[in-house]
C-alpha cells in the first residue's frame, strides 16, 4: 500500500505544480489556465484517497483533521475560482445574421490568476509547515 500511498501523492503534487505553472504561464495572455478546473479536481481526489488510506489505517501516517478541512476548504475556493474563470456566457446575436458568440465570465482574468496561484501556495504552505 505504500506504493500506491506514493503514487497518488505524486499525482496529488503534480496537480497542484500544474495550477501553479499553468496559471503563471497564462498570466500575460489574459486568461486563466484552461486546465485550472481538472488539476484542482485531480488534486481533490488524489487528496481524498491520500486521507482516506492514512484515516482506514492502510498507511503508517497520521493525518489531523484540522488541517486537512483547512486544506479542503483553500482547494474549495480554488475550484470556486477556476470554474467561475472559465464559464463561458452566450452573447445574443447582433442582427443581420451575426452569430451569437461566447465570451468569457471572468471580469479579470489575471485577477483569478493570482487567486489560484495564491491559494495554490498558501494550500502546499499549509502542508509543509502545519
Amino acid at each position: 500500500m505504500d506504493t500506491l500511498y506514493s503514487i497518488l501523492l505524486i499525482l496529488h503534487l503534480m496537480s497542484w505544480a500544474l495550477l501553479v505553472g499553468g496559471n503563471l504561464g497564462t498570466l500575460r495572455s489574459g486568461s486563466v489556465y484552461p486546465g485550472s478546473v481538472h488539476a484542482a479536481a485531480t488534486a481533490l481526489l488524489t487528496g481524498f484517497a491520500l486521507a482516506g488510506m492514512a484515516f482506514g489505517g492502510l498507511v503508517d501516517r497520521d493525518p489531523s483533521h484540522v488541517k486537512l478541512a483547512v486544506k479542503f476548504a483553500v482547494l474549495v475556493v480554488i475550484l470556486i475560482v477556476a470554474v467561475l474563470a472559465g464559464r463561458q456566457q452566450p452573447v445574443p446575436a447582433g442582427g443581420e445574421g451575426r452569430p451569437a458568440v461566447a465570451r468569457p465570465v471572468a471580469r479579470n482574468p489575471r485577477a483569478m490568476n493570482l487567486t489560484i496561484v495564491g491559494l495554490t501556495v498558501v494550500n502546499v504552505v499549509i502542508a509543509v509547515l502545519w
